[in-house]
């Protein structure tokens, strides 16, 4: 049932779960992160591997950027967005805390989709086919597994409900240790190599600073914040295998 949740929230599939569900299901569903990553970059790189001798590969990664927001219905872009709104606001946490359940785009928001968006599909085009595989697939990985160390560190920002609540305060050593074993074990059967412990070790230090950024901001964390750590870690995904890969 815990991977059905996981599923349920960070994809568009339609997922029946029957019974009930309380909050410790949810903050469970985290272990799974990891492997809904996985299979989100195993969907990428097959897209990739029907496309890339036919169209030129700009297009390509284009395609694939665009798919991936599809996929998870930009639930993650849209905790970018509201974040960037509310930390460009330059307000009090109260008032921040408020932009951010504003429906409405604001422009540090639009920039920041539109820059994490061309970001992702530059990376993919200047990558080596070679490491096309590993990048699609580490890329959905590392950013699922970011999250674990910064909701297990950091606290819930509001004092009422939020859809972020649950998996924030729900977060103890337990759901960490087994995400991070799960998304170990993915990294070394992608990349064969020590090299993904180093790439670990980077992404897990980068969810530390900017849990401690949104926190200093925030006080503390939300759904929302999130989402925009998993866009952000993506990109350092693409960039450090961008660095050290090539």
């Amino acid at each position: 049932m815990h991977f059905l949740l996981a599923l349920q929230f960070l994809t568009i599939i339609p997922i029946n779960i029957p019974g009930e569900i309380d909050e410790r299901d949810l903050a469970k569903s985290q272990v799974y992160y990891p492997l809904i990553g996985a299979g989100l970059g195993l969907i990428l790189w097959g897209v990739f591997f029907i496309l890339h001798d036919i169209f030129p590969k700009n297009v390509v990664s284009t395609i694939l950027v665009m798919l991936l927001v599809f996929i998870t219905g930009g639930l993650h872009l849209d905790g970018l967005a509201d974040t960037l709104d509310a930390l460009g606001s330059r307000k009090s946490r109260e008032k921040m805390l408020e932009i951010m359940k504003d429906s409405r785009l604001g422009t540090m928001g639009a920039v920041g989709i539109m820059s994490i968006l061309i970001l992702k599909m530059e990376f993919l085009s200047c990558l080596p086919r070679s490491l096309s595989a590993p990048a699609l697939i580490l890329m959905p990985i590392m950013g699922r597994w970011s999250i674990a160390l910064p909701a297990l560190l950091f606290s819930y920002a509001r004092p009422e409900e939020g859809k972020g609540k649950f998996y924030i305060e729900g977060a103890n050593f337990k759901v960490f240790s087994v995400s991070t074993g799960i998304a170990l074990t993915l990294i070394l059967l992608v990349m064969f190599s020590l090299k993904g412990i180093f790439l670990l070790l980077i992404v897990g230090l980068v969810a530390i600073l900017l849990g401690k950024y949104l926190n200093s901001r925030l006080g503390g964390l939300t759904g929302d914040t999130l989402g925009f750590i998993i866009e952000v870690e993506e990109v350092i995904t693409l960039s450090l295998l961008f660095l050290f890969l090539r």
